[in-house]
């Protein structure tokens, strides 16, 4: 999402703090079950897909690990995200998404 949630895992939130598998979450509108970033952690691919201005942003942000002062990985998740084995996830994304990502010239 444009604030960098993944599944219902939330910038700062407690669930995305605590890792785990199978997370419950509660709130006024529903009761709701995810996926924890310990089981995001254990799969053997992963793949983020991004699209849209809106989350050009965020993308940037991420990929180019530029935080702003206090900000962390919790408030990032997809920064989480990183098993040994894979390198990290693989990102989908569509030219709107990376519009706002920085490339150096090759030559």
């Amino acid at each position: 999402g444009a604030d960098a949630h993944i599944g219902s895992l939330y910038p700062g939130s407690k669930q995305t703090r605590e890792g785990g598998c199978i997370l419950g979450l509660s709130s006024s509108a529903k009761n709701s079950i995810t996926m924890g970033v310990d089981l995001f952690n254990s799969s053997l691919s992963l793949a983020l897909a991004v699209s849209g201005t809106d989350k050009a942003s965020t993308v940037s942000r991420i990929l180019q690990v530029d935080l702003l002062d206090g900000e962390t990985a919790y408030d990032y998740p997809p920064l989480l995200l990183g098993a040994p084995w894979l390198n990290g996830p693989q990102w989908l994304l569509d030219a709107d998404a990376v519009s706002e990502l920085a490339f150096e010239d090759p030559d």
